[in-house]
């Protein structure tokens, strides 16, 4: 009785500390600009507009900050009885629309409580708790907590993948509801089908794969709608990520380890001796680390390795048994390190932006923006609506091919916030703001500095301040 209890009250600080480190750094843009784009992705689909991540694809959590929003407008809506014609509705939609671009915190809190309510479910239905607390362990680590603490659906994917396989022997029909659904996240996480589709028998039942493929198309049906295009992302990534070898041997043996990777955990359930499966995991983990270090992949698409990975290791039973508080005391060291790393908030940096001094700035997307958008969406608007521009620009060639040009162009997708900010935003402010777009139809830092004849300040990450254009 004395030791449940002690173990209540230690959970109980773990949480505690866990979430309000969570929730602290709401403000904050840990990862990369990427975050931006998944949490506007639910205004998109706010519009019926395909999200911008519609590759990832990035499932419930879009619908879930799609809810939060149209709640928000009803209660807005109602409460300054804006209903009595069509035009009034629908500028209380852009009201709201622009409210929720101009602050994506509301979104991103939605997030996170999305993900508070599957992490206190899965902390519930794991009777032992060696599985969530390795859990916790891999995915604080210095390796992985900044994705995890972001608004990005690496976090949510994974849980949705911990709570199917522990409910897998338990309720099969809800472990792959939930198996479904962390797909519906993040795609990658189809490679892991056969540890929660076969059973302990090795018995194949295609009903269960089937209704995996059904609850991942109705929670991400916009992955459907453009899967050829989706499907061209995805292999754009990893080609562009060895473009950097200039031989072919190097290419090919990334290329190698790649599917290594892929066909050996879509397989490794199927092997049954411990020790040969021991020996594929050290492989699949190399192959990791090979893709990671070498090629410069990043280390959060392998995640659902390192998930069944932690799994594999808390079905022992010295691991069972034993180590509790020693887990609880690595994950409070994890987030002591985190908490005392030197961060600055997008407030922050909103701050610095409209100090006077700059007229015109150059950065990336704040969580929370309040400059004068008019401007920068004048010159870019008129760059991203030239028929074909995607092919164009990267074949090199004006006469380059039209398919998948359109639904390539998900800058549009990334550009629609901007528009709001433009039309609704603070227009009187001297501030003017330029976007940094690294990718695709890329509007680098150089690029605003030569439009603005270097009158412009740009944001240093390295040093946390403005620097005049040169």
């Amino acid at each position: 009785m004395f030791k449940n209890k002690y173990y209540n009250i230690s959970y109980f600080f773990l949480f505690l500390f866990l979430f309000i480190t969570y929730y602290s750094k709401i403000y904050y843009k840990l990862d990369d600009v990427d975050e931006i784009n998944y949490l506007s992705d639910s205004l998109l689909l706010l519009e019926g507009e395909l999200p911008s991540s519609k590759h990832a694809p990035g499932g419930l959590k879009t619908w879930f900050g799609t809810f939060f929003v149209f709640c928000d407008f009803l209660l807005n809506t109602i409460i300054q009885q804006k209903f009595k014609s069509v035009l009034d509705i629908i500028q209380s939609f852009d009201q709201i629309i622009f409210k929720h671009y101009e602050n994506l915190i509301y979104i991103k809190f939605s997030l996170f409580l999305l993900n508070t309510i599957l992490l206190i479910y899965f902390f519930k239905i794991d009777k032992k708790k060696s599985f969530f607390l390795l859990f916790l362990v891999c995915l604080l680590s210095p390796i992985f907590i900044n994705t995890i603490f972001s608004g990005k659906p690496f976090f949510t994917a994974s849980l949705f993948c911990a709570i199917s396989l522990i409910l897998k022997d338990k309720n099969k029909k809800l472990s792959l509801i939930f198996f479904g659904l962390a797909v519906a996240e993040k795609v990658e996480y189809i490679i892991l089908i056969n540890f929660i589709c076969l059973n302990k028998k090795d018995k194949f039942n295609i009903n269960d794969y089937l209704f995996i493929i059904l609850v991942f198309f109705a929670t991400a049906p916009w992955f459907s709608i453009s899967i050829l295009q989706n499907i061209k992302i995805q292999l754009n990534f990893t080609i562009y990520n060895v473009q950097q070898f200039i031989t072919f041997e190097k290419k090919l043996l990334i290329y190698f380890f790649l599917l290594i990777y892929i066909f050996g955990i879509f397989f490794i359930n199927f092997i049954k001796n411990n020790s040969s499966k021991l020996i594929l995991y050290f492989f699949l983990f190399y192959c990791v680390f090979y893709l990671v270090i070498v090629s410069g992949y990043y280390v959060r698409w392998f995640i659902p390795l390192f998930v069944i990975g932690v799994y594999e290791i808390s079905k022992l039973k010295f691991i069972q048994n034993n180590n509790i508080f020693l887990f609880q005391l690595i994950i409070s060291i994890f987030l002591i390190i985190f908490n005392n790393k030197n961060f600055i908030s997008d407030l922050e940096i909103l701050e610095l932006e409209q100090n006077k001094i700059y007229k015109s700035v150059i950065n990336e997307s704040l969580l929370v923006e309040k400059l004068n958008f008019k401007d920068y969406v004048n010159k870019r608007e008129f760059y991203l609506n030239i028929s074909n521009i995607k092919n164009i620009n990267f074949f090199k060639d004006k006469n380059a091919p039209i398919a998948f040009s359109n639904s390539a162009n998900i800058e549009k997708a990334y550009f629609r916030r901007h528009e709001y900010l433009a039309k609704y935003g603070n227009s009187e402010t001297e501030n003017k703001k330029y976007i940094i777009n690294p990718n695709g139809l890329a509007t680098n830092a150089q690029y605003w500095c030569n439009y603005l004849s270097n009158h412009a300040f740009m944001y240093d990450n390295k040093t946390k301040k403005f620097v005049k254009c040169k």
